[in-house]
């Protein structure tokens, strides 16, 4: 490639929020919620892109559950 470098990158595919999430933001990030879709998604070479895009879709069987505010907190992380 003549010395040119590839650059790695990664993306997050968003989709409407679930009503759960709707009070927090109103979007939320992709979850293939099965083996047959996460296989779909990453067979470039049969599934067409329009099919594959049809995976992608808010779900509501999500479960919340609290967590303490030091979650949030930069100085509580650790490395």
């Amino acid at each position: 490639m003549c010395g040119r470098r590839h650059k790695q990158s990664r993306s997050i595919i968003t989709v409407d929020s679930c009503k759960g999430l709707s009070d927090i933001h109103n979007r939320m990030p992709t979850i293939l919620d099965r083996e047959e879709a996460v296989s779909k998604w990453f067979d470039f070479d049969e599934v067409p892109t329009q099919e594959a895009l049809k995976l992608i879709h808010p779900i509501d069987n999500i479960t919340f559950h609290p967590v303490s505010s030091v979650v949030n907190k930069l100085r509580k992380q650790h490395s």
